[in-house]
């Protein structure tokens, strides 16, 4: 497929954190949620490539496209 959108379908971003020196992101998935670094694969061959916890986005890219998602602020 030539589709340059990324299909985060059944995935549900619960949001980012530093822990200990590392940033992470939290991801639920039908299996739970779980924390994933920069590099990790979060599925579907994507990859966590960015979190930028003062602007609260998170970028993946997989080899032909990438995605910035902004994820909103708690009060």
């Amino acid at each position: 497929s030539n589709e340059k959108s990324i299909n985060i379908k059944g995935i549900d971003l619960k949001g980012i954190a530093k822990v200990e020196d590392k940033q992470v992101v939290f991801i639920e998935t039908s299996e739970g949620i779980n924390t994933y670094e920069i590099g990790q694969i979060i599925g579907g061959g994507y990859v966590v490539s960015k979190i930028d916890e003062k602007d609260i986005e998170l970028e993946i890219t997989n080899q032909s496209s990438s995605q910035i998602i902004k994820l909103e602020k708690d009060d």
